[in-house]
């Protein structure tokens, strides 16, 4: 078993693996977004009062640091929903995020979301946010088809 913790700066990483995290979360959140959505729109389940991180530097920065220690770094973007003027800019920073900051994985609950990353074939893994619900058998079908056209395979 591994503990999953929420980490909010890069000097938080040494202090949180010592202490027995073996993988951590974050969130992101460009002034960009900041800006056009006034914080009345969370990008995540993170507070915007300073749970996240602020630039892709900032995250890039943290993952290095954690993966020199052998811990994952996984990026939130499990708003509850996004409006559709929002996904392409949320896909764009979750393309950034693997390819460029190198996180493990994305954390999403909005099915819109999901079904935009599994379009765009990101090279990342997708978690499912415990902010999606997976109430029924056809809910967790949906989450294993989404995952079988992101990966290839079933998960």
């Amino acid at each position: 078993m591994k503990i999953l913790s929420p980490v909010s700066s890069l000097d938080e990483v040494d202090m949180l693996v010592e202490n027995g995290a073996g993988e951590l979360y974050c969130g992101l959140v460009p002034q960009d977004w900041t800006s056009a959505y006034s914080g009345a729109l969370w990008m995540n389940r993170r507070s915007p009062a300073g749970a996240n991180l602020a630039t892709y530097e900032a995250l890039g920065a943290l993952v290095a640091h954690a993966h020199a220690q052998g811990v994952p770094v996984f990026l939130t973007l499990n708003a509850p929903v996004y409006v559709e003027r929002q996904l392409p800019y949320l896909a764009d920073l979750a393309r950034r995020a693997i390819d460029e900051c190198e996180v493990d994985a994305l954390i999403v609950s909005d099915t819109a979301l999901l079904l935009t990353l599994a379009e765009m074939g990101l090279g990342g893994r997708v978690h499912v946010s415990s902010v999606a619900s997976a109430l029924n058998t056809e809910a967790v079908r949906f989450y294993q088809a989404s995952s079988s056209e992101m990966y290839g395979k079933a998960v």
